[in-house]
Parts: structure tokens; sequence; C-alpha cells
């Protein structure tokens, strides 16, 4: 049922953001611990100067870079920074080998791994070789983002645990996780979450933003629709009322807490 209702609300995504109109991007494709892996990426569209602010998007479990591009648009709500989205390798592919894939249902779906470790860190490697290229190609180092919807939202938490100091600022939209946070650096999150999830419930996404601000050392949290748990690496939790795709707004909360660290 759950998976069911999961497909019914990624069709009904797709629906939506096929109306956006988001500029035109270019693909660019890295082999990778034997694979093939691709990203959909967009440069600023406005006059810039300098270094550029760059965010690395990761979709859920059965999406894709393109229709994510759709789903965040962060090229128009950022018109100067640099955009790189994800595409999430085949569940199970490492080098032609059948391996677990990055969750329990959907094999064969196109996904991130939700461990560290797993599937040989194939994710963390590509995450790796997108830094570089962004870096490349006029990114500022101080200025990387990391956003995810769903298992997206997943991977960002083990990006975190992992190769956490190479990123500014960190967004999960509809995903916590249940990983030991002890040795991941502390930095600041946004975190969503709907009333109505049945995909990830709203309670393990409250858990989870409660155990990190926690963590990083953060006050009770108050406050909503957003709950803010202030500190020198706050964490803020968009809780809105609807199901698991989060509304217009989450994606501009997401992208002005990027930005400047607030929402």
């Amino acid at each position: 049922m759950v998976l069911e209702t999961f497909i019914q609300e990624m069709f009904t995504s797709l629906l939506i953001v096929s109306l956006l109109q988001p500029a035109g991007g270019e693909t660019i494709t890295f082999q990778v611990d034997g694979l093939t892996r691709t990203a959909v990426v967009y440069r600023p569209t406005a006059d810039t100067k300098g270094k550029l602010p760059v965010y690395f998007v990761f979709h859920g479990l059965g999406g894709n870079a393109l229709q994510a591009s759709k789903q965040f648009h962060i090229q128009d709500l950022d018109p100067n920074a640099l955009v790189v989205y994800g595409q999430g390798a085949t569940s199970g592919a490492q080098g032609g080998k059948r391996r677990p894939g990055p969750a329990s249902a959907g094999r064969g779906a196109s996904g991130w791994q939700i461990a560290p470790g797993q599937n040989g860190d194939r994710d963390i490697h590509f995450v790796n070789e997108l830094v570089t290229w962004a870096d490349k190609n006029g990114a500022d180092a101080s200025k990387r983002y990391t956003l995810g919807h769903s298992n997206g939202s997943g991977f960002v938490w083990v990006v975190l645990k992992e190769i956490g100091d190479k990123f500014t600022r960190f967004v999960g939209m509809n995903s916590g996780t249940m990983l030991p946070l002890n040795g991941s650096p502390k930095k600041p999150a946004f975190l969503t979450t709907g009333t109505t999830d049945r995909v990830i419930p709203p309670s393990s996404v409250r858990t989870f933003a409660e155990k990190l601000a926690g963590y990083n050392g953060c006050g009770d949290g108050s406050g909503s629709p957003v709950k803010v748990y202030s500190g020198a690496n706050p964490v803020y939790l968009f809780e809105y009322v609807g199901g698991h795709m989060p509304p217009a707004d989450a994606y501009e909360k997401a992208v002005k807490f990027c930005q400047t660290g607030k929402v």
C-alpha cells in the first residue's frame, strides 16, 4: 500500500512539475566505479561576477535528474547559481553485478545509497566527481549546498556523515535517517515533512530533526509551521499540510535557507 501511494503521488507530482518551464540545461557524464553517471546542470542565467554558489540536488527513488530540475527548479529561484541535478544509479547495478538497492521497494528503480559503504559508496564517489567538476566551473567552495527529496533526502544525510565538511548547508525533504550522527560535522539544516505523508511518516522526520538539533547543540524548537532550533548550526523543520510532495513554498524556503542560513 505504501509503494502504491508513493507511485500515485509521484505521478501526480510529475503532472504538476511538467507545467514548469525551467531554463535549458546540459548533461555532463562521468565514469565512476565502472558505471556511467550523469547529471543535468544549469549555469547562471543572470550576469554574475566572481565565484558561484552551487546546489547539488538528489531526486527521490524512481525519479531522475530532469524531473528533479522541474520539481526543485532552483535555476529559476536562484538564477545567480550553478545547479547540479544528479542522476541516481539503477538499483542493484554495480559494475554489472546485482547488489542490494537503495530501498526495500522498487528494485530496478534509480536512486541513492542510504548508508555509508552501501554499493561500495558509489554515490558518494559520484558526488566527489560532481564537486570537482563544479569547482572547475566557477563554484564557490564556501557556498556548496546539498538538497534531496525522499530517497534523495536520505542520501543527503549520508553525504553529511561521510563528506559533510565539503558542504555548507543541508536540505532534506521528507526523509530523515536512522544513521548515528557521531563523527558527522555540525552543519545548519532545513527539513520538511507533510502532515499526511504516507510514504515517510512525519513522526520519523520530527524525531530526526530533534536528534539532529541535539547533536548540533541547538536549543529547544519553537514556532509553526517552521519549527526553529536555534544555535550556531540551527535546524529548521517545515511541517506543511499535505502528502509526500512538498508545496511550492517549501522549495522557496529551501533556497532562502541555503542563501542566508535562515528561513
